[in-house]
């Protein structure tokens, strides 16, 4: 009669074991993004996989029981896990940038230092919302966003492009404002800016505004005040600063500017204090993450589910949805294609790729994008 009790009682334990695995396993989830950013879901917590914080002890068998693809499933979470989910990957995000931020910039944080900067900070009052609006990251379809949040327009499909961006110019920017109530909207706003690779969005900001075939409405008044002077610096033999006979103008059909043309002109220093533009300077320099502390470091590469993630959290995404979410994000000048990406850089001498990735260097490291492997993943493809 013992030994029966001691071999149920051993059933019993190893039942109880089993039952605890399968019940664990039901309930553990593994979400990776884009960015490699990985966690673990289980029973309501999240636990972040790409520190060494996480205690081994109290999260058992860290084995996901499936793999989700975060552009798809992510968005699918229940509310409540969707935005525990991307508190940890913005907490992740904000750690590193201002790890970096010690490393690189020595001098005292200075908020105020956009009052006097050409940043493009917009505020929307009524639901406590900034935005550093950096060019060629979604700008476009964020301006949307404030036009409805601010009355301007009824829907952010009401007017595309040009017309939305127009309207725009209507909405507050923090150099409104003297220094105190400046600083008021920075420490009690949600505020928020994106950053994207630079390598695509020097390709985004080349293909809208100055190829030859550039997307953008004002492509010609592109080429007449940037375009022109890249091909005369640097093809000064081209046929395409020929001026029409008798006139002072020039035959828009032989406008040949190239993406080496444009590479070579971000490297070199000299070309910045004449011809700056907030569709090519670099993210860190127009937004000042070392400066401000954002509530909210959204990438171009998750635009989608940062996107939901502010208008969640800032109680707005009963008022507005974000257009992006409507199509592709990169509907414009596919410049985010990782097979245009490699098409436009091999024409580019290594030399000027790696003087331009000098440029954009802080932009790499402060938004965690991967800077030597870039250059490898780029230079491959010339040998």
């Amino acid at each position: 009669m013992p030994k029966i009790k001691v071999i149920f009682f051993v059933c019993a334990v190893f039942a109880s074991i089993e039952i605890f695995r399968v019940t664990l396993k039901s309930m553990t989830h593994c979400y990776k993004n884009h960015n490699g950013e990985t966690f673990v879901f289980r029973d309501g917590s999240l636990y972040d996989m790409n520190t060494t914080d996480v205690d081994e002890h109290q999260v058992p068998n860290l084995t996901p029981s499936r793999t989700l693809d975060v552009s798809k499933d992510l968005l699918e979470l229940s509310d409540e896990e969707f935005m525990i989910a991307q508190e940890i990957v913005q907490t992740k995000r904000k750690q590193h940038l201002q790890k970096i931020c010690k490393q690189y910039h020595h001098e005292t944080p200075n908020p105020l230092v956009v009052l006097n900067s050409s940043t493009d900070m917009m505020i929307d009052h009524r639901h406590r919302l900034v935005m550093c609006c950096t060019a060629k990251i979604a700008g476009t379809s964020w301006k949307r966003v404030f036009n409805v949040l601010t009355g301007l327009m009824k829907s952010t499909m009401s007017k595309q492009g040009f017309g939305s961006n127009r309207l725009a110019r209507k909405i507050s920017r923090i150099q409104y404002y003297k220094p105190k109530i400046a600083s008021y909207i920075l420490q009690n706003y949600t505020t928020f800016m994106f950053a994207r690779n630079p390598l695509t969005r020097m390709l985004s900001a080349f293909n809208n505004k100055l190829a030859p075939n550039a997307t953008d409405k004002l492509n010609k008044m592109n080429w007449r005040n940037y375009g022109y002077n890249m091909i005369m610096r640097y093809r000064p033999w081209s046929s395409a600063l020929d001026r029409l006979e008798g006139e002072s103008t020039r035959d828009p059909d032989k406008y040949d500017l190239t993406f080496h043309d444009f590479i070579k002109f971000l490297a070199d220093d000299d070309n910045w204090q004449s011809h700056w533009n907030n569709h090519w300077i670099e993210n860190h320099r127009f937004c000042h993450p070392c400066d401000i502390q954002y509530d909210v470091i959204g990438k171009y590469e998750t635009l989608l589910q940062d996107a939901k993630y502010i208008l969640k959290l800032t109680k707005v995404d009963n008022i507005v949805s974000f257009p992006e979410s409507e199509g592709n994000a990169n509907t414009s000048t596919h410049s985010s294609d990782q097979e245009k990406v490699i098409a436009a850089f091999k024409d580019v001498p290594i030399v000027d790729i790696e003087r331009v990735l000098q440029r954009y260097k802080l932009d790499f490291f402060l938004f965690n994008y991967t800077f030597p492997t870039e250059i490898d993943y780029i230079s491959k493809w010339f040998n």
